[in-house]
């Protein structure tokens, strides 16, 4: 690399305190005359002025700098910063020995100093450059290097004898040089003077800015986290090559964050096939690695929690999951597997549970531990069994109270069916009776009517009026009884309504203690109710009317005994005879027609009691199929066994 493309940032750092240093001296000679200050001075300048010295120190200084930043970028490549550090310090006694050497004068030894950098570049870039890809390779091509290193230090140390040599020969010249200076010092000193501030001020400024350059945009860089930004290449040196090394690593770090980012971007939407593809390498490729692996251990967890969610949506609880999973991902795969746990316990055993109720024993609960809604699910299920077996004692006792008092309704029944059956027969019998009553007051009447019509004929049939009268008589005295018995008649009747009335409100209370099943009989047992008054009344009527028979027919046996006794006076009081007859006609006309109410009346009652006979074989119906119903639930709920 020669010097005419560029000066190397060595050269600068070396040129410019070269010309401030030889300036001050210029300035101390001038003031204080000194020979050995002087000497040194032109042994200085004598070695920094050298024809085509100071073109190859610089080379040879860009060299070395090149070297050390390859040497450096390799080393932090396979993460060695301690051996880095101990480069920079290696670097910095390089430049000393380089320094002592150029102050000799012999140009083969640089010439050959400038091929052994030429090798140890070559041999660290590469080392550089293998580092990137494979970092063990990388450190056994730097130790190759370093060996270039050490022959290169050995030759820089074998240069002082030249050093040596170029300082006598200086002390050879000193005195023509002392000559050509105090000549023209003061020409010199105002020309170095303007020389060295020109140079410095230059080194300094494209030194300095393209530094300045480079740290803003770095800065700007670290403050946005924007890699997408590039540093500019202002110079030709090594500045403007070491920006083109961090743009090409900031290409690298760029490439693998927007892999990165699109991979979990990826993963955040779902997409597990997505993976980081590029060509990474050193650290990159250590995560692209770590990413790759984290996105399918991700998949992993995801498909095995996708496949628990499937068996549950399916009622599956025996599932559980083998996922080779760590940190955060372990902690929720294994409270999936809790969850699934808790659920399988707590359903199954709310399953047997279940079956043991579905055989009939309410005495079982749900005994498994759970947590939240598992837990109230079990303690609900469990009182609702406890509830539930207290709902089966009570229908137990009840349906067995039940099926006690269709029995005793059903005795009860029986002997209203009975009671009705007497009333129908007594009924009948005064029916019969009434008929013969009624069927004797007509003949009554007719024999009345014929006395009075004998009476007012002849007196001589007086005596077969008499013993007509006397049957009359008899008659009457027999319509009398007859009175009698229907008045009896209607008073068991009375009574036999009265019981019926009495018994129809015993089974409406039985109805209503019967509840549903009870809705039909208490619609009989009301009309048993009704026919029972509509009997009551009826029976009244026929008293009244029989009593009202009663009484007339005594009024007619007084009449006929006034007959009897005052026969002797026929002929006298024929006229009252006749009178007396015609009101016993009309009282017996009337009598007939109470006998006829009395019998329509028997009609009505014969038809009641057929009535309540339909009515009371409805009841024990109804309360035999009530029995059996009570019966029925009573087996039913003896199949459940309770606490």
């Amino acid at each position: 690399m020669s010097s005419s493309k560029s000066w190397g940032i060595a050269a600068k750092i070396m040129i410019a305190p070269a010309v401030i240093a030889l300036l001050l001296v210029f300035f101390g000679l001038f003031s204080s005359r000194n020979t050995s200050e002087l000497e040194k001075m032109i042994q200085a300048f004598n070695s920094a002025s050298a024809d085509g010295k100071m073109s190859q120190e610089a080379e040879a200084g860009v060299h070395a700098m090149h070297a050390a930043v390859y040497r450096s970028l390799a080393l932090i490549s396979i993460k060695n910063d301690a051996k880095a550090e101990q480069v920079v310090a290696e670097q910095l006694t390089l430049m000393d020995e380089m320094e002592r050497t150029f102050e000799s004068d012999p140009r083969q030894k640089t010439k050959d100093l400038l091929a052994l950098l030429d090798a140890y570049e070559a041999k660290v870039r590469d080392a550089y450059d293998a580092a990137t890809s494979d970092p063990n390779l990388g450190a056994m091509m730097l130790q190759d290097a370093d060996k270039a290193y050490e022959e290169l230090v050995v030759n820089l140390q074998g240069g002082s004898a030249l050093s040596r040599m170029a300082e006598q020969k200086a002390h050879r010249d000193l005195d023509g040089m002392l000559v050509f200076m105090q000549s023209s010092q003061a020409v010199v000193l105002l020309v170095a003077v303007v020389l060295g501030l020109a140079i410095a001020l230059v080194a300094g400024r494209r030194i300095a800015r393209p530094l300045q350059n480079m740290q803003t945009r770095l800065a700007d860089m670290a403050r946005t986290g924007d890699l997408s930004m590039r540093l500019k290449r202002d110079t030709g040196d090594e500045v403007g090559r070491t920006a083109d090394s961090v743009n090409v690593l900031l290409q690298a770090i760029n490439e693998g964050v927007i892999e990165v980012n699109q991979a979990v971007t990826a993963v955040a939407a779902g997409d597990f096939g997505q993976k980081i593809s590029a060509d990474l390498r050193g650290d990159l490729a250590l995560m692209k690695t770590a990413v790759n692996d984290a996105i399918d251990r991700i998949e992993s967890t995801m498909t095995g929690l996708d496949k628990m969610m499937g068996a549950l949506s399916s009622g599956h609880f025996s599932m559980r999951l083998e996922v080779n999973a760590q940190g955060a991902y372990a902690h929720t795969v294994k409270q999936a597997q809790q969850t699934m746990l808790a659920l399988d316990s707590m359903l199954g055993d709310v399953g047997r549970t279940l079956a043991a109720v579905a055989q009939g024993n309410l005495a079982v609960r749900v005994t498994a531990e759970g947590q939240g809604d598992l837990n109230a699910l079990k303690n609900n299920l469990n009182q609702s069994l406890v509830s539930l077996g207290q709902a089966m004692q009570a229908i137990r006792t009840n349906a067995r109270q039940v099926s006690v008092a269709a029995s005793e309704s059903s005795h009860a029944v029986g002997q209203i069916a009975d009671g009705v059956q007497n009333q129908t027969h007594a009924i009948s019998q005064v029916a019969v009776a009434v008929r013969q009553t009624a069927a004797s007051v007509m003949d009554v009447s007719r024999n009345t009517e014929q006395a009075s019509q004998k009476s007012r004929h002849s007196v001589t049939v007086m005596r077969d009026g008499l013993l007509k009268i006397e049957k009359m008589v008899e008659v009457v005295n027999n319509i009398a009884v007859n009175s009698e018995k229907i008045n009896k008649i209607t008073e068991v009747i009375e009574k036999i309504a009265n019981k019926t009335n009495l018994l129809s409100l015993n089974a409406a209370i039985e109805a209503a203690r019967a509840g549903e099943h009870g809705k039909g009989f208490a619609v009989v047992a009301d009309e048993v109710g009704k026919l029972a008054v509509n009997s009551a009344e009826s029976s009244k009527e026929i008293a009244q009317l029989v009593q009202q028979a009663v009484l007339e027919t005594a009024r007619a046996v007084a009449a006929v005994d006034a007959v009897s006794a005052d026969m002797n006076l026929i002929e006298i009081g024929s006229q009252e005879t006749d009178e007396m007859l015609r009101r016993i006609s009309a009282a017996l006309e009337q009598q007939s027609r109470a006998v006829d109410e009395i019998n329509a009346n028997l009609t009505s009652v014969d038809m009641i009691a057929r009535g309540n006979a339909a009515a009371t074989e409805e009841i024990t119906s109804s309360v035999m199929e009530l029995s059996r119903i009570a019966e029925s639930t009573r087996i039913e709920v003896d199949r459940f066994q309770t606490a």
